[in-house]
């Protein structure tokens, strides 16, 4: 079976590496050469953490091998022909289907085919923050990132991203006087490499934005009562000026912003002041590109699709390749009140246990087809890992598509040109006042992690490294002495959506007026505010020790 060059299932990156194994099927014998083994090429990005377990999610132990039908063994066509029947017995408007943002443009395609052909219009990509990053065009390059003066990132990029890390080092160091600055309202692991950091309080950091991009453009804008250095923000806004060659770089993630659209529409406009490179950055790996292919169909978005199942209107529900149990632990009651659930499943994951069908799937490095990169160019993955003859989502979509009377064929060019019709972001969100709080909630994500964890939680490398800070929430040194609270100690964190527990991570350079809960962790998650735009949002805390 030889090697080959695989595109990593986590992050917008879209990094590749290469997999090899033995053709051992000849074989009566299964020894340690017949183990998929990762060889990294050590000449292009690298890979994170995260791709060490890509490896481990292809032979993974509990890996879904069967179709199961009520919790039942079942053959996989049966399973695909029970799933044809029961939504078939469905009025077509109380039908959704989530998609995981790994999956190529082909199989959202198809889904868009079966909705079409069904007549459902709740059909949207998995992740909120997917479709705030899809809203602006990205003008970026890989290649010359290293190249920059200045490099200014917003939010914590070298979590959610981790391989940006070594070309923003190589542009960084390249000269003495390069900058790379970090706005951001906590302290995270991309802001402490950062040679200027300037720090807004939570719910300010679409004003410094805003802020900072008038002032390139020559206006004078206040920025009292954002808790920034003015001397900070003046020296900063000096060398944006003063700048050839920049790049802005926006990551919105999990429950990191208050105003993540607001904060995406000023970066855009700084960024196209100074004719500077910008790229906002998702959170799947072609995530950006399924929601905007949505999108341009007349599809409306992910927080409509789970307010209908929040509502009660959904009595089916398929899921491909996604689970949005982990992703939205608040909505659980709501789903296992539908009556009808069918998932596309890697792994025994929490949609696993109560859908009603499941079919087994595909890892993004063992599928062919297209993805939209950060650098807005269609990609092909044309040299996946082989794989047993799971359908996945695509051999579901098609058999369902044809039992429908329909074609299941999809064209490169249809793809792209209906990619083309989405509309972007032009006008300023409306601004909202952040509400005075004496402690905020904000998401965090560490580099091993992805999305909601539904994938990375369950991998033995994770639980290896990082099990005991994996459910901690982070606070400052002070903070913990007014808690009476050492490292490791447990607390009790609460909002107005619930209370939960968590174990102490203290940070000495964390800011006194922040709490930062783990957004991967689906007892963090119901914690965290909503926006009805924008998904998950930084929220009013208080926090006891237990």
């Amino acid at each position: 079976m030889g090697t080959h060059n695989v595109t990593c299932h986590f992050c917008s990156m879209q990094d590749k590496f290469t997999l090899s194994f033995a053709d051992v099927f000849d074989s009566a014998h299964f020894g340690q050469e017949s183990f998929v083994k990762s060889l990294y090429n050590s000449g292009e990005r690298r890979v994170c953490p995260r791709g060490n377990f890509c490896v481990e999610l292809c032979q993974h132990k509990l890996r879904t091998s069967y179709a199961r039908i009520d919790g039942e063994h079942a053959i996989t066509d049966e399973a695909i022909s029970t799933i044809a029947s029961r939504i078939g017995e469905i009025e077509p408007s109380k039908i959704a289907i989530l998609l995981s943002g790994s999956l190529p443009l082909e199989d959202a395609y198809l889904a868009v085919k079966l909705a079409q052909k069904l007549g459902t219009d709740l059909v949207a990509q998995i992740y909120s923050e997917d479709d705030v990053a899809a809203k602006f065009l990205n003008k970026f390059s890989f290649d010359e990132l290293s190249l920059q003066q200045t490099i200014v990132a917003i939010g914590d990029v070298f979590s959610l991203s981790p391989t940006i890390a070594r070309p923003i080092h190589n542009a960084r160091f390249a000269a003495r006087r390069n900058t790379f600055a970090v706005i951001d309202n906590c302290r995270t692991r991309t802001s402490r490499y950062s040679w200027s950091f300037l720090r807004a309080r939570p719910g300010k950091v679409a004003d410094i934005i805003e802020a900072l991009a008038k002032n390139i453009s020559g206006e004078n804008v206040s920025i009292n009562d954002t808790g920034v250095d003015a001397s900070a923000f003046e020296q900063l806004a000096s060398i944006i000026k003063n700048t050839d060659k920049g790049t802005i770089l926006f990551a919105p993630g999990v429950a990191h912003f208050a105003e993540p659209l607001r904060i995406g529409f000023w970066a855009k406009k700084l960024a196209e002041t100074k004719q500077f490179n910008f790229a906002a950055m998702g959170t799947a790996a072609n995530g950006r590109g399924i929601s905007r292919l949505l999108s341009a169909f007349g599809f409306s978005g992910t927080n409509n699709v789970l307010n209908a199942i929040g509502n009660g209107e959904v009595d089916a529900l398929l899921c491909l390749g996604c689970d949005p149990i982990e992703a939205y632990p608040g909505l659980f009651e709501h789903i296992q009140k539908i009556g009808f659930i069918a998932a596309t499943t890697t792994l025994p994951t929490a949609i696993y246990q109560i859908a009603n069908v499941v079919v087994p799937s595909l890892h993004l490095f063992e599928r062919k087809g297209t993805l939209l990169s950060l650098e807005e160019k269609f990609v092909s993955m044309d040299d996946p890992l082989p794989s047993p003859n799971y359908p996945g989502e695509s051999g579901v979509l098609s058999a369902l598509l044809n039992n429908l009377g329909e074609s299941s064929s999809v064209s490169p060019s249809d793809i792209q040109q209906k990619i083309s019709d989405f509309t972007f972001l032009v006008e300023e969100p409306e601004p909202h006042t952040a509400s005075s709080t004496d402690l905020c909630a904000i998401g965090y994500h560490l580099p091993h992690h992805y999305g909601d964890g539904s994938l990375t939680r369950r991998s033995t490398w994770v639980r290896r490294y990082a099990e005991k800070s994996d459910n901690a929430a982070i606070i400052s040194s002070a903070l913990a002495e007014k808690l009476n609270v050492k490292n490791g100690d447990s607390v009790t964190v609460q909002t107005e959506h619930g209370k939960s527990e968590f174990s102490v991570s203290i940070e000495n350079d964390q800011f006194d007026d922040v709490i930062l809960i783990p957004a991967y962790m689906p007892n963090a998650r119901p914690l965290l505010g909503w926006c009805s735009k924008a998904g998950f949002v930084p929220i009013s805390a208080s926090v006891s020790k237990v």
